[in-house]
């Protein structure tokens, strides 16, 4: 097993020493140890539900709306997952996709507020580490809102 360093936000590093409390307390040893086997297991669990969200991925959206929710988030900081849908609504009204005869908008958007915070977070994954293809050889217009 390798070590690492790595900086935790105040507000996470009191609800892992929690869990390190806990963990230390049933087992009825010292703290020691308990932090870094909260963290491990948190990343496990993590990563294992990460993996199964984005496996579900392929069934819950067509190659065509996959492309268009990574345009949406491309360059973008997204700072609550819970509102990835906001940022995919905004893009449908500021840009005109030739995507959009294979694309309803508005049921995707709807699709999208309804997902589960894993699968969000599968997609947000999936806009940072999934190959960069076209969907269907077809390339997104930019074109500026008149008006």
């Amino acid at each position: 097993m390798e070590r690492i360093s790595i900086t935790i936000p105040d507000g996470l590093l009191q609800k892992i020493e929690t869990r390190a409390d806990a963990a230390s307390e049933q087992a009825q040893l010292g703290k020691k140890g308990f932090r870094s086997q909260a963290i491990s297991g948190a990343l496990i669990r993590y990563f294992d539900g990460l993996e199964e969200a984005r496996q579900r991925l392929q069934t819950l959206f067509s190659p065509d709306e996959l492309t268009l929710i990574r345009e949406s988030l491309s360059g973008k900081t997204v700072d609550n997952v819970r509102l990835l849908w906001a940022l995919v609504s905004n893009f449908l009204e500021l840009r005109i996709p030739l995507l959009k005869a294979t694309v309803d908008g508005s049921g995707l958007v709807q699709r999208l507020r309804e997902l589960d915070y894993m699968t969000l977070c599968a997609l947000l994954e999936y806009q940072d580490v999934a190959p960069k293809k076209k969907a269907t050889g077809r390339k997104l217009l930019r074109l500026r809102k008149v008006g």
